[in-house]
């Protein structure tokens, strides 16, 4: 959507502890924002936008590689 990439997980089996949620997002969002027009991801969680997706990093708001 726009210059908006959305990644929808599902909640089952969805879980780690910080190093595999900071690996996950960090390589998602250094990924998509590195294809021509995407500046952000938005990661959501069974289809909608969650505080984290394994409890330790934010996933409220859209990220952006420079903001990592």
């Amino acid at each position: 959507e726009g210059r908006r990439a959305y990644v929808d997980f599902a909640s089952e089996n969805l879980y780690g502890g910080s190093l595999q949620e900071t690996l996950l997002v960090h390589q998602i969002v250094k990924t998509l924002t590195g294809l021509p027009g995407i500046d952000e991801v938005q990661f959501l969680v069974d289809g909608e936008k969650r505080e984290s997706l394994m409890g330790h990093i934010s996933t409220d708001e859209p990220l952006r590689a420079d903001r990592l």
